[in-house]
């Protein structure tokens, strides 16, 4: 992997909390902790993820192989995802942890020599480079960003009329 490669993920892992942030600032309370579908993640849930994901999924990984490590342990992506007290401020809180954590991430990175991002690890799914974890943090990224936009598709197509909603999941179909 690449300086300007590492670089590039660093700006987009810096960019996401500011995303999220602009993205949900008017979005209903209610909307924030609703869960769209028995057994799917709240919006809070999907943040509080993220936040715990940075530093178990990727940062320690990635850490964890570039030093040297042959063996990687599996990941329970429903840690420390659970939520409690008023919608908005939990939200501000979870975004502030995660800029922060973001921080740390791209310190991290920038730490690295990038040939040390090619070491592999084997893990009960494979074996994969420091870089794999480095490239997919970004993939993560973008498929909790659409789930969070998800929940909002799901809240204002109840909002609609019969005859919007049809056209809509019509649009959606194909």
């Amino acid at each position: 992997m690449r300086r300007d490669e590492v670089d590039a993920v660093i700006g987009q892992l810096l960019a996401v909390p500011g995303t999220i942030h602009s993205l949900l600032e008017a979005v209903p309370d209610e909307v924030l902790a609703m869960a769209p579908a028995p057994g799917e993640w709240s919006i809070l849930q999907v943040v509080a993820h993220l936040l715990h994901a940075d530093a178990s999924a990727f940062r320690d990984r990635v850490r964890s192989i570039a030093g040297g490590a042959d063996r990687l342990s599996s990941y329970d992506p429903t840690l420390d995802i659970s939520v409690d007290g008023p919608a908005r401020p939990v939200l501000h809180e979870l975004l502030d942890r995660l800029a922060v954590s973001r921080t740390e991430s791209a310190e991290l990175l920038r730490s690295l020599d990038p040939d040390l991002l090619e070491r592999v690890a084997s893990h009960p799914d494979g074996s994969f480079r420091a870089a794999d974890f480095v490239e997919e943090w970004v993939y993560h990224d973008a498929d909790h960003l659409q789930q969070i936009l998800e929940v909002v598709k799901v809240h204002q197509l109840g909002r609609v009329g019969p005859d919007m909603r049809t056209a809509l999941e019509r649009m959606a179909e194909g």
